[in-house]
């Protein structure tokens, strides 16, 4: 583990472990997530599938959104480690 760190490819395995920035993930099921709840509120039999499906993408984005690291405890941690 610590030469991984030292080599620098323990990062590069963490970009490996998401195909897409966490960030971008979690925009998309946000995206998904209004527009299924849109749906809904549009459907004239009201559909309470819509909503249901809005909360499954709402959860997933609030499942990326605790993926996502802080750009600040990132370099923080880049500081301290180059010390």
């Amino acid at each position: 583990e610590e030469e991984l760190e030292r080599t620098g490819l323990a990062e590069a395995f963490a970009a490996l472990q998401y195909d897409d920035d966490p960030a971008v993930t979690m925009n998309e099921n946000k995206q998904k997530g209004t527009n299924a709840f849109l749906d809904g509120k549009r459907n004239q039999a009201n559909n309470i599938q819509y909503f249901r499906d809005a909360v499954n993408h709402y959860y997933e984005a609030i499942a990326w959104a605790n993926k996502i690291e802080p750009l600040e405890s990132k370099q923080e941690d880049d500081d301290n480690n180059n010390k």
